[in-house]
């Protein structure tokens, strides 16, 4: 479909952004705030570390947090994060999933375009997944008065992810559809 070069680059390229998308998953980076620089919270989708001044820093699930404060709010919060990070968990396993066909598809002699559209479909959805937890966590960080924020670098880092998969994925889709194209029978070139 592509040159050998350019397949490479494009391939790599996309591993990066799937790395971006799992680093940011990873890391517990989505809400940074400060509460008037006494605590500083830093909580991912996994867990939250939590920092006192003069007292040190705690790391503690999610789950850990609920079993602490045990009430119907905590219990709320606790649901809604499980849904998030069931939603981030199937980003990145979607993504990773996008990546593999692509390099298998990058691997073979005779490249399967059904391959590269399998890879698009699944970089879109991760994509969507993804978009769909940032928008979710923003949200609420727009409207609150109560905390300073600070940059959210995890969700920068998945955000950047998901945009070059899918920039890379529309470049791939409209190869595939050229190629498609150009196979199928009833195709005749423009004079």
């Amino acid at each position: 479909m592509f040159p050998q070069g350019v397949n490479i680059a494009l391939g790599l390229s996309y591993m990066l952004c799937t790395l971006l998308q799992i680093v940011g998953f990873g890391t517990p980076a989505w809400v940074v705030s400060d509460y008037n620089g006494e605590i500083f919270d830093s909580c991912g989708l996994l867990f939250c570390v939590s920092c006192r001044n003069g007292s040190g820093c705690e790391t503690k699930t999610y789950l850990q947090t609920y079993q602490e404060y045990n009430t119907a709010d905590g219990e709320l919060v606790f649901a809604d994060q499980v849904r998030e990070t069931l939603i981030a968990s199937l980003s990145v396993a979607t993504a990773i999933i996008a990546s593999i066909l692509l390099l298998v598809n990058l691997c073979v002699k005779h490249q399967r375009p059904v391959l590269s559209l399998v890879a698009v479909l699944l970089t879109f959805i991760s994509a969507s997944l993804i978009w769909t937890i940032i928008s979710s966590t923003l949200i609420p960080i727009l409207k609150e008065d109560t905390k300073t924020y600070r940059f959210p670098y995890a969700l920068f880092l998945s955000a950047l992810g998901s945009f070059g998969a899918v920039f890379l994925a529309i470049i791939y889709l409209v190869r595939v559809i050229k190629v498609m194209s150009a196979l199928s029978p009833s195709y005749q070139p423009l004079k």
